[in-house]
């Protein structure tokens, strides 16, 4: 829909959709700056924000093929960008790291492409995806800073290129992966992570 003076309306869905972003890239930055922890509270906030607009749209009547499009570019900074900027300043950050990043990343954006064109996969007994869902990889991320700080780089990195290869792999993969439903679980784990980090922020030097 077009406004009057810009080349879209925006509805108040779609700024809890950008929120994610800005969100997202302050965790970024934080990523930068080694704030690690802060940069996984913030990233986690973003999740939060990914995982109810378009429960929100769908519950309030905004939903549109606009928002599922934006939504699909904030995701490219909330489940691509930001998780390799914290694995690069973590540690992963070798010429051959960086070329398995590449490979996540590309595979990353064909899966969310896909997910443009086809949607939700609604024939099944549950609500499902086609390729294994990009927001996984915020939840790697967690594990693998957590394991950073008791486990050397030079022995946690192989593990992590093999992990983000298979990732990859099945992010492309012609099968089908379950949505996950239960809302309530979703809020109280994210919220609980978010908290996390940024209470290890606040009692500990990162």
């Amino acid at each position: 829909m077009k406004s009057d003076f810009f080349i879209i309306r925006l509805n108040w869905v779609d700024g809890i959709t950008l929120s994610g972003f800005v969100l997202a890239n302050i965790a970024i930055y934080c990523a930068i700056h080694h704030a690690f922890n802060l940069a996984l509270g913030w990233l986690f906030l973003s999740v939060l924000a990914d995982a109810f607009d378009g429960v929100l749209a769908r519950k309030f009547g905004t939903e549109r093929n606009f928002g599922r499009y934006l939504d699909s570019f904030v995701d490219c900074a909330i489940y691509l960008a930001a998780p390799s900027f914290i694995w690069y300043q973590v540690g992963y950050s070798q010429p051959h790291h960086l070329l398995v990043i590449l490979l996540f990343l590309s595979s990353g954006i064909i899966r969310l492409a896909v997910f443009n064109d086809v949607g939700n996969i609604k024939n099944t007994d549950k609500l499902s995806y086609w390729g294994l869902p990009v927001f996984w990889s915020v939840f790697l991320t967690a594990a693998y800073y957590s394991l950073a700080n008791v486990v050397s780089t030079t022995v946690l990195n192989p593990i992590l290129s093999i992990v983000l290869v298979i990732y990859s792999l099945l992010m492309l993969k012609n099968a089908t992966f379950y949505k996950p439903e239960n809302k309530s679980v979703m809020l109280v784990v994210i919220v609980t992570l978010s908290t996390y980090y940024f209470y290890q922020r606040i009692g500990v030097s990162v």
